[in-house]
């Protein structure tokens, strides 16, 4: 029940886990020092160590695509990109990896997929696109869009971010984004931000969580803040009409995202 949620399994990794994506019946971890780990949640009461790989850097975010009996893997690895083939689970194996500092200074903290192309955001910077197109060697391309966002996410077939200038909203014509919209907000800071439909959400640390109703990509409109005194929101994600939100202080909490637009 949405209403009272409660533990239904869980895995203590070995070391600290930085990101997460679940693809099908697996989760795939991108586990500090210990590079990616995959899960098998066919029995989400006890999830099970599929495979691992080690990576040459930390293992950070990361964002899987999934087609036909191929499964990619893109992981923030250091301050570079690190592709894992993880077509079979048990055993993946580490493909292209971009072997250079993505973005300008900082280590990037957000990263979301679309087409060809991979985005990276780290908050200080530009979005930096990198060419996925040959998974043995993605290539960086010149970092743009310098609205320096914090938080990069695909979803209805256009690329949105979120940072210090406020949320931004983009399509991808030939692999080369144009931005579409744009709401202005100085307190839209915080790297992770969900899309689903016409809301969109952002996780923005003590500030709260930000709602935007995204049905016109042209005008998005921020329609509230929820829990701006109430916490330190350090993730977020949609499913249904619920929006799940992670904080540093308190834990889960779950918001009717049928409230917002």
């Amino acid at each position: 029940s949405a209403s009272a949620p409660s533990l239904c399994g869980y895995y203590t990794t070995p070391t600290p886990a930085y990101g997460v994506a679940v693809s099908g019946q697996y989760a795939y971890l991108g586990d500090g020092n210990s590079g990616l780990v995959i899960f098998d949640l066919s029995n989400p009461v006890k999830p099970q160590v599929a495979g691992s790989i080690g990576t040459s850097a930390f293992a950070n975010r990361l964002v899987i695509q999934a087609a036909g009996a191929t499964t990619l893997a893109y992981l923030i690895n250091g301050n570079a990109l690190q592709v894992v083939d993880a077509s079979d689970p048990h055993n993946p194996v580490l493909r292209g990896h971009t072997g250079q500092l993505l973005t300008r200074q900082f280590t990037p903290s957000s990263i979301t997929a679309l087409g060809t192309r991979a985005y990276l955001a780290d908050g200080f910077s530009s979005l930096q696109a990198v060419d996925i197109s040959n998974a043995d060697a993605p290539t960086s391309i010149a970092s743009g869009y310098s609205d320096a966002p914090s938080a990069v996410r695909s979803a209805n077939g256009r690329i949105y971010t979120s940072g210090i200038s406020g949320l931004t909203v983009y399509n991808s014509v030939g692999g080369n984004l144009q931005q579409v919209g744009y709401s202005y907000n100085t307190q839209l800071v915080g790297n992770t931000l969900a899309v689903l439909g016409a809301t969109a959400v952002c996780a923005a640390g003590e500030r709260g969580a930000f709602l935007y109703d995204v049905s016109n990509p042209n005008s998005p409109n921020y329609r509230g803040t929820f829990g701006a005194t109430a916490g330190n929101y350090a993730a977020v994600a949609l499913n249904g009409n619920q929006a799940f939100l992670v904080t540093g202080n308190s834990g889960l909490k779950i918001l009717d995202r049928k409230s917002v637009v």
